[in-house]
């Protein structure tokens, strides 16, 4: 599956350095039957380094995730599950660092509150 590439997608993609880059022609996604086995796969691989919180009070789930892949193809099925996630919240955010290949930036995806309209790649 795939899902559909908006200007916010495009002005990422254009922003990556990377050998033998290619256009984005398409946005891969994850082939599980809901987002819940999504989260359970990356907590269960060590891989990932995964953890996450929920405080029953506050109704905040918390997802960490120290690694999701050396390249940039790889990391486009995670980037739509967070983007994703955005249309089921009121709030919130992720930061996203890229460590590798010494770029060192850091992405900012978040949602506008009453909105809802997802998270939009910065």
């Amino acid at each position: 599956m795939t899902t559909g590439i908006d200007d916010n997608w495009t002005q990422w993609w254009d922003s990556c350095e990377m050998y033998n880059k290619t256009g984005l022609k398409n946005i891969p996604t994850y082939t599980k039957e809901n987002n819940r086995n999504v989260v359970d796969d990356l907590l269960r691989d060590s891989f990932f380094c995964s953890t996450e919180q929920y405080d029953d009070k506050e109704q905040q789930w918390n997802f960490t995730s120290l690694n999701f892949s050396e390249n940039y193809y790889e990391i486009l099925p995670m980037l739509a599950f967070l983007k994703q996630l955005g249309l089921y919240t009121e709030s919130g955010y992720a930061l996203i660092y890229d460590w590798m290949w010494g770029m060192k930036r850091l992405w900012l995806l978040s949602n506008s509150g009453r909105e809802r309209h997802g998270l939009s790649l910065l």
